[in-house]
């Protein structure tokens, strides 16, 4: 069963998602501090997690920010918040959040933005093992490996490698793998498509994975 994480201080916002969470079949637990919730990702390890940002303890976006660092880095976060400020979306958004829904949220918009979440999280996942040249990913453990040395890295750098190895002959353009890692619906500027590249190259160790393709976008460096 999905199991998804709740970090939020206001209890009538707690039972209004659990309600509906549990009864689209997702089992739920809850954090009431951003410490806590840093403290449950790593020893639950949930499918999503549900962030409000003004939090006591730690805010949510530092808390972002720390699952991101973890070892729990892939874990996709869900940002809902008061603050609807275009500033505050990409702020959140730049520090790792995967989605931004302003309170007061639609129950159905926020169980159709969890299931579009999920499903671009389990993008791949039947074929299990994608490899190209040294790099080896395990999708279903979200691992990667470069020879013998595991490569660690946050949730979009990882997802755009994955979107890359699946089709690794193609040339995809900025706006593409916005929409394949970031969604349709999430407002993102194209410069953080290359943001997430640089970060995920330095990951990877260099420039010899994937190209820039000057005027298109980007793709993997094939041999000659």
């Amino acid at each position: 069963m999905v199991n998804i994480l709740i970090v939020e201080d206001d209890a009538s916002i707690v039972e209004l998602l659990r309600f509906n969470l549990e009864k689209a079949g997702y089992n739920v637990d809850v954090a009431m501090d951003g410490k806590t919730a840093v403290s449950m990702s790593n020893r639950i390890e949930p499918d999503l997690i549900l962030m409000d940002w003004m939090l006591p303890e730690q805010s949510g976006i530092d808390a972002v920010r720390d699952i991101r660092k973890s070892s729990n880095s892939y874990i996709p976060v869900i940002m809902l918040t008061a603050r609807s400020e275009e500033d505050d979306k990409i702020t959140s958004l730049d520090m790792g959040a995967d989605d931004y829904i302003v309170k007061p949220f639609s129950p159905r918009e926020l169980l159709a933005r969890v299931r579009a979440i999920l499903r671009r999280q389990n993008y791949g996942e039947d074929s299990g093992i994608l490899n190209f040249k040294d790099i080896v990913i395990d999708v279903k453990k979200h691992t990667v490996m470069r020879g013998d040395k595991h490569i660690k890295m946050g949730i979009k750098e990882y997802n755009l490698l994955i979107t890359f190895f699946q089709k690794p002959t193609r040339v995809f353009s900025r706006e593409q793998l916005l929409d394949m890692v970031w969604g349709y619906d999430v407002y993102v500027e194209t410069r953080t498509v290359d943001v997430h590249i640089t970060r995920l190259r330095k990951a990877l160790g260099g420039d010899n994975i994937i190209r820039t393709v000057w005027s298109v976008g980007y793709a993997l460096v094939q041999d000659e």
